[in-house]
């Protein structure tokens, strides 16, 4: 339990990492002063794992609303999984918390169950089940760097990752990270400045495209609506040692985290 006893307007923490085994998680945050808990200088995207707020003023923008981000432009998202929703305190920002967030981690294990470090890992939705995009058929158009994609009743949120294909130029083509627009229109950069596509395009929504940590792991965080199909694959070719590509498949739980094992057999 950490107590806030700060003024008004001042958080107790600034700047904490978040996280789920180390990092600020399993915290219970009580009011006993005036201020927030926490401060957050910069927009983005923060995953709040079993955090509970007690006590703050239950409206944004108030001086004791329970986290203050201090950036003064940009969004803030703030994925609740566990715990309580705060209250948000961020002048001159765009402020979204986003509550039953889940949390889907893919693992690389070696046959006898070692970690893979450095392990690439893709993982997609899939048309069996769930709400996510799926093989959805886009037209896109090309300004510099930026791909404008019309996507009609995407679903989707800024952060979210996509597999593009089927358009003519390749620099459209692959997993990239959007910016929501409308609600039928989002944007993607792209490393070059092509013509905009022709062709049958069509965007499906991927959980997973990373490379795993010294724990095996890649992972993301949001929220699903419905229990999801996906399938997708780990593999490691890049650097020794070599392992040959491994399939993941099942279904995202939209009520709990879930996490897939990728097995994968040596290839030296």
């Amino acid at each position: 339990m950490i107590r806030t006893t700060s003024a008004a307007n001042v958080a107790t923490i600034d700047d904490p990492t978040f996280g789920t085994s180390t990092g600020l998680h399993d915290t219970e945050f009580v009011q006993t002063g005036s201020g927030h808990a926490i401060e957050i200088t910069a927009a983005g995207t923060y995953n709040f794992q079993d955090l509970t707020f007690t006590g703050y003023n239950a409206a944004d923008g108030q001086s004791d609303s329970a986290v203050y981000c201090s950036a003064g432009s940009g969004t803030i998202t703030i994925n609740v999984n566990g715990g309580n929703a705060p209250s948000v305190r961020a002048p001159g920002m765009t402020i979204d918390v986003v509550t039953g967030v889940r949390t889907v981690t893919a693992r690389a294990v070696t046959t006898t169950g070692t970690a893979i470090q450095d392990a690439r890992v893709l993982l997609k939705a899939t048309a069996t089940t769930g709400s996510l995009p799926v093989d959805d058929t886009v037209t896109i158009s090309n300004a510099g760097t930026t791909a404008t994609v019309t996507h009609t009743t995407h679903g989707l949120s800024t952060g979210d990752k996509v597999l593009i294909n089927g358009a003519s130029e390749q620099a459209n083509n692959g997993v990239h990270t959007i910016t929501v627009t409308t609600a039928s229109e989002y944007t993607y950069t792209m490393g070059s400045s092509p013509s905009s596509p022709t062709g049958t395009i069509t965007s499906t929504f991927v959980f997973i495209y990373d490379l795993t940590d010294v724990n095996g792991e890649a992972t993301m965080s949001r929220s699903f609506v419905a229990d999801q199909s996906c399938d997708g694959w780990a593999r490691k070719a890049t650097s020794s040692p070599l392992y040959k590509q491994g399939p993941i498949v099942g279904t995202v739980s939209s009520s709990e985290n879930t996490t897939f094992t990728g097995v994968l057999i040596s290839d030296e």
